[in-house]
């Protein structure tokens, strides 16, 4: 433990955090539990992007994907009403198939990687040979604002589109489960 430092042994408990909540991601049948720990295991992995170095993808991995996409779906969830009755839980079936799948898969991934010689791969040597560009956060930022205005607004107004289009569905969905009740 000495020779480990406290960047190394908060870059493992983060792992392992993001770890275990992916688990729990996967093993908990009760949905609101489960996109919890995608929130947490999504936090986990913008942390670890900021201990690479990369700020602005941790950025935007907090923003549209814990923020928003989770978000919505928890927003969906709780508009279907059925949370309030009994719960909303999935069906876990074929856990034995499944863990035996993924523990196959990761095996033959981690064959494949260690049996091929990074340093020699072509895509490797072609990006290495490049000239490094720092892109900084206010770099992007310029170039969204002018050369790429227009798909930025659009993707904007798409966004806004699909959230009032959520927020009518959401509220048929409660006038019926009022009309229902009554």
């Amino acid at each position: 433990m000495s020779s480990m430092g406290l960047e190394s042994l908060i870059g493992y408990s983060v792992m392992f955090i993001c770890g275990i909540s992916a688990l729990l991601m996967l093993i908990t049948k009760n949905v609101i539990y489960s996109a919890y720990a995608l929130v947490v295991t999504l936090l986990s992995i913008a942390i670890l992007f900021v201990f690479l170095g990369v700020e602005f993808i941790a950025v935007v991995q907090t923003l549209i994907y814990a923020g928003g996409i989770l978000v919505l779906i928890i927003f969906g969830v709780m508009l279907t009403g059925k949370s309030k009755v009994a719960g909303v839980f999935s069906e876990v079936s074929n856990l034995g198939y499944g863990l035996l799948f993924s523990i196959s898969i990761f095996g033959i991934l981690v064959y494949i990687i260690k049996q091929s010689n990074m340093e020699t791969t072509g895509w490797i040597m072609a990006a290495s040979s490049k000239p490094r560009t720092t892109l900084s956060i206010e770099s992007i930022g310029e170039q969204l604002m002018t050369t790429y205005v227009l798909p930025f607004e659009l993707a904007g107004f798409l966004l806004l589109v699909a959230m009032a289009g959520a927020l009518v569905l959401g509220g048929m969905a409660i006038k019926k489960n009022i009309k229902d009740a009554a």
